[in-house]
């Protein structure tokens, strides 16, 4: 009993509450017509039928008196209200969930009706509402046509990645001469392990192997290593080289060869060597052809001193020509170059690489009279001509022969001096080039 009078109570609190709202309602929005406020009753009704019907369902012997109180409350609803009619207000109500109080017994499930439910949360009346119900029409929702429901920007790509890779491009193409010019001068001076078609160097300049020669129009021949035998010909600028030969004569040795000039002009032989190979292609030594002028048709044998070891194992030779940027760099001691080939002692003084002093010294040694009185008085000779030059000479007997020195200041003698021997060079010669020739020449410089 008490439990179906506590469902009773809180159905008329609902409804109560409810038939508040509806006044409220008609009361700030004098506009609603009556057919709008005759759906909000028919609501209403409905609401409290359902409500009946679950009553009579759970307590069917109490629901008679509670139904009764029900229609009561219901007929005083309906009832006109003069105060529908207010005065208009923009005032927005707000209905709020505790108005609407819900059953405080656990036990008792109302159904919830599919339509014109109430918030449980705090509802603010949307300001469109009233344009609403002044089409009649409380349920029906107008579309904003200008209304966004979100905007998809457009995707603004940078013009930054183009201007990368068009400057990358642009430098590739600048740049590719560059980077060949480096890799091939990598892997050109790359070091590598001898093979049977390039001679080896001991001077590890990779430019003394004679690998590759310009002809006389610029354009570069490929050089061989040749036989050193009688019937070898190499043909060299218009040059033919031929009868080659080592001999031996007055306790020195020399190749022998003979140069032709098949040109239609005269020739000036300069810078020319011979390199000399054995047969493993290891260069041994090189001797220099010496300076000639030879006449369009002629022919002119020559030789070179070269030393017994490499005479005693020379196989295989090469015609080449060397520049003074092909001479490797010496490093001097006391700024003075020692060289020495028999009885024959030069030393050369330099200032900053550069030479500035000739003393050319023999040192003879002679058992025989005879030789020795002869070869005495041809010295003394040669002494008195280079002091017309204005240098300084000396002739100093022993009992086993004699000293002559020629001391030359390059810097104050007539440079005549100079031609008359060919282990003289003009005053600043570099060390590079004194060193590189005397050792073609078979001495021993150090």
């Amino acid at each position: 009993m008490n439990n179906a009078k506590e469902v009773n109570d809180n159905i008329e609190n609902n409804q109560g509450s409810s038939e508040v709202l509806i006044s409220d309602t008609l009361q700030t929005n004098p506009e609603i017509n009556d057919t709008s406020a005759g759906n909000l009753h028919a609501t209403t009704d409905t609401l409290k039928q359902d409500s009946v019907e679950t009553l009579n369902n759970v307590f069917p012997s109490e629901s008679s008196e509670q139904v009764h109180n029900q229609d009561e409350s219901l007929e005083i609803l309906n009832k006109p209200n003069d105060n529908n009619v207010l005065n208009n207000t923009d005032t927005t109500n707000t209905i709020s969930s505790s108005q609407v109080s819900e059953p405080t017994n656990p036990q008792v499930v109302a159904p919830t009706p599919q339509t014109n439910s109430v918030p449980e949360s705090n509802v603010e009346v949307n300001p469109s509402l009233n344009n609403i119900m002044q089409q009649n029409n409380p349920t029906e929702l107008k579309i904003n046509p200008d209304a966004k429901i979100g905007e998809l920007k457009p995707n603004k790509k940078s013009v930054i990645p183009v201007i990368i890779i068009f400057v990358v491009i642009i430098g590739c193409c600048f740049g590719l001469p560059y980077l060949y010019n480096a890799v091939n001068s990598y892997f050109t001076n790359a070091p590598s392990e001898p093979n049977n078609n390039q001679p080896t160097n001991p001077d590890d300049n990779p430019e003394n192997n004679g690998d590759e020669e310009e002809n006389d129009d610029g354009e570069s021949e490929e050089t061989e290593l040749n036989l050193l035998t009688p019937e070898t010909v190499i043909n060299y600028h218009n040059l033919n080289f031929s009868n080659f030969s080592l001999i031996t004569e007055d306790n020195s040795n020399f190749i022998t060869y003979t140069v032709s000039n098949n040109s239609p002009s005269n020739v000036e032989i300069n810078n020319l060597y011979v390199e000399l190979y054995n047969d493993d292609k290891t260069l041994l030594g090189r001797a220099i052809i010496e300076s000639q002028n030879l006449a369009v048709g002629n022919n002119i044998t020559l030789k070179s001193e070269i030393t017994a070891d490499v005479k005693n194992n020379t196989t295989q030779i090469l015609i080449i020509e060397k520049d003074e940027e092909d001479y490797p760099n010496v490093e001097l001691v006391n700024n003075t170059l020692t060289c020495t080939k028999g009885i024959n002692q030069i030393i050369y003084t330099f200032l900053n690489n550069n030479l500035t002093n000739i003393n050319d010294i023999y040192n003879y040694v002679t058992t025989d009279v005879t030789k020795y009185e002869t070869d005495a008085l041809e010295y003394k000779n040669k002494l008195n001509s280079y002091l017309t030059y204005g240098g300084i000479t000396s002739f100093v007997e022993n009992p086993s022969g004699f000293t002559a020195s020629i001391n030359l200041n390059l810097k104050d003698i007539d440079e005549e001096a100079i031609n008359t021997n060919n282990n003289y060079y003009k005053y600043e010669t570099s060390v590079n080039k004194i060193k590189f020739k005397q050792e073609s020449k078979a001495y021993i410089c150090q």
